[in-house]
C-alpha cells in the first residue's frame, strides 16, 4: 500500500461529503451564469413549490445533507437524505434594494 491515508480508506463516494461536493459544484457553476439581478434558488419537489434561496450547505456522513437559506424571506433549513435529493436550480430575482446573495461555500 503506497501512500494510502486513513482518509482514503474511509472515503466513500456514496457518503454525504462527496455528494455534497458534487451538488456544491453544480450550484456554484449555475451561480456563475447569473447576472447581478438574480440569485440561486432551489425547488425541492418533495418539500415545497416555493423557491428555497440557498445561502449555505453542510453534511453529516454517511447520508445527510443540510441546506440553509430562506423561503419567502423566512429563515429555513432543509435536511435531506442523499437517497432522496431531487433539486431543480432556478434563477430567482434578488430582493429589491439588496445585493444578490452569492453562496460562498466552505464545506468542512
Amino acid at each position: 500500500m503506497d501512500n494510502i491515508t486513513v482518509e482514503d480508506l474511509l472515503s466513500n463516494p456514496t457518503y454525504a461529503d462527496n455528494q455534497c461536493e458534487i451538488i456544491r459544484q453544480e450550484i456554484e457553476d449555475f451561480q456563475n451564469t447569473l447576472d447581478a439581478e438574480h440569485e440561486v434558488g432551489l425547488i425541492m419537489p418533495n418539500n415545497s413549490c416555493k423557491p428555497f434561496i440557498v445561502c449555505e450547505m453542510g453534511y453529516h456522513n454517511p447520508s445527510l445533507i443540510y441546506f440553509y437559506g430562506y423561503i419567502d424571506k423566512q429563515e429555513a433549513q432543509i435536511i435531506q437524505n442523499i437517497n432522496q435529493i431531487n433539486l431543480s436550480l432556478i434563477s430567482v430575482p434578488k430582493e429589491k434594494g439588496k445585493q444578490a446573495r452569492r453562496i460562498g461555500f466552505s464545506i468542512d
